[in-house]
């Protein structure tokens, strides 16, 4: 019976031993991977951080420009068009209308095209300020140049291509040889005709206050040079 005993019961005693001691024993250490791998929740490797790109650079220096734009504001020898600041110095030509104008002529507002160079402070060095609405006259000049590589100078205006006006008005003031005449500038030289009751008088005649009727030609400075200087009194003399 003993014998019995023991072939049922000691297999039982031996495999509650094994298993008791299989849960005692210490697990495996885990390694630094397996550590990333729980915490991640993947298996991947740690990215490599990337260089960020170079930024572009400004435009390189002694580069050809050319841009059309609106004059923001002047403050001698530079201007901005656009945004963008220009220089100018004694080699830079600046036109209206064909025709040399200095840096002072240009008005904020004004449209111009920019022919010049770039500069290494991101200004540009202008050799050539035009008027847009020059582009036609210009595209002239350039042909007549490359035929006539050293052209003479050309004339300046004479006042019979400048504008004629005439208008009537009270004579503000006189100082002669100029006077004002309806809030406008009026200059006289010894072609102005100066007439009262069909009789040629001097300018000092003339009295603030009198209605007076002037013909004359407008100069770029915006005074009136006169070339006939008539009172009003004298409609009604011619009429009578």
């Amino acid at each position: 019976m003993h014998t019995a005993f023991r072939r049922l019961v000691l297999p039982s005693v031996v495999a509650i031993l094994l298993g008791a001691a299989a849960c005692s024993s210490p697990s495996a250490p885990t390694s630094p991977a397996d550590t990333a791998r729980s915490a991640g929740g993947q298996g991947s490797e740690l990215s490599t951080p990337t260089t960020p790109s170079a930024t572009p650079s400004a435009q390189p220096a002694g580069k050809r420009v050319e841009f059309n734009g609106t004059v923001e504001s002047i403050t001698p020898p530079t201007l901005t068009v656009s945004g963008r600041p220009v220089v100018t110095n004694a080699d830079t030509k600046i036109k209206r209308s064909g025709n040399p104008i200095t840096l002072a002529d240009l008005k904020v507002g004004d449209q111009v095209e920019v022919e010049g160079t770039q500069q290494a402070d991101g200004s540009v060095l202008a050799s050539k300020i035009k008027f847009e609405d020059d582009d036609n006259q210009d595209e002239n000049e350039n042909e007549n140049e490359n035929e006539n590589p050293n052209p003479s100078p050309k004339p300046s205006p004479s006042p019979n291509q400048q504008k004629e006006v005439e208008f009537t008005g009270a004579i503000n003031s006189v100082t002669p040889p100029t006077l004002v005449v309806a809030g406008r500038p009026v200059t006289t030289d010894g072609s102005t005709r100066i007439r009262r009751d069909d009789h040629t008088v001097p300018l000092s005649d003339l009295k603030p206050g009198e209605k007076v009727e002037v013909e004359g030609v407008l100069q770029s400075s915006g005074v009136v040079l006169a070339k006939s200087i008539k009172v009003e009194d004298d409609d009604q003399g011619e009429d009578n």
